[in-house]
């Protein structure tokens, strides 16, 4: 069995990357050209395309237009995670943190 070095690790990741981000740019600009096909199902030989449109509410005008202190009832409180940390004792704090999957940053 070969093994990697970080060295070769840390190389492999970067060129994954890059490709990452070539392909990432590649499928965005035929997403933009199929999205010019408009709403509904388009056939594409042996695949569908389907075209669906993509609408959300924009909170932030929503934010604007009712303000908060005049209509709590559209609202919904979140925990403040800052002011939560200046609240309590960091040792306190440390039994509600839960362990996701290492963050790995390469530069």
């Amino acid at each position: 069995m070969i093994t990697m070095t970080i060295a070769d690790l840390t190389a492999r990741k970067v060129a994954l990357a890059e490709q990452i981000d070539r392909l990432t740019q590649e499928k965005k600009q035929i997403d933009e050209k199929l999205a010019e096909l408009g709403p509904g199902k388009h056939d594409a030989g042996e695949w569908t395309v389907t075209v669906s449109p993509n609408r959300r509410i924009d909170t932030a005008r929503i934010e604007q237009r009712f303000p908060v202190a005049q209509y709590p009832h559209l609202y919904r409180p979140a925990v403040d995670t800052a002011a939560l940390k200046e609240y309590m004792a960091p040792i306190e704090l440390n039994a509600f943190y839960i362990e996701g999957q290492p963050r790995i940053l390469v530069k």
